[in-house]
């Protein structure tokens, strides 16, 4: 695993300071790394699905243009699932 100048520094911090901390530090940061590669994976799949990846503040924000998904139905009163918008040209979505 290759770590980042910021993590290097911080293992190098950990080292120097509270050895007995360094494995753990070592793993929350590989932890961490993994965890962004996979939201990296899941951003990208979604983009490669035609949708806009939106932050809370795109989506929830004063002004916003995007409704969840959840709030909407289709005429015969069933709750709109991401198959009834597969069509629609601008899509967005909010990775939690």
């Amino acid at each position: 695993m290759t770590y980042s100048a910021d993590a290097r520094a911080h293992l190098v911090e950990v080292a120097t300071t509270d050895l007995t901390q360094f494995e753990h530090t070592a793993q929350s940061l590989r932890d961490n790394a993994a965890e962004k590669a996979r939201l990296a994976a899941v951003e990208q799949e979604h983009i490669d699905n035609g949708f806009q990846v939106l932050t809370r503040g795109e989506a929830y924000g004063e002004g916003s243009p995007w409704v969840v998904l959840r709030k909407l139905h289709t005429a015969d009163s069933a709750q709109v699932a991401v198959e009834h918008i597969a069509t629609v040209p601008v899509r967005g979505a909010l990775l939690a």
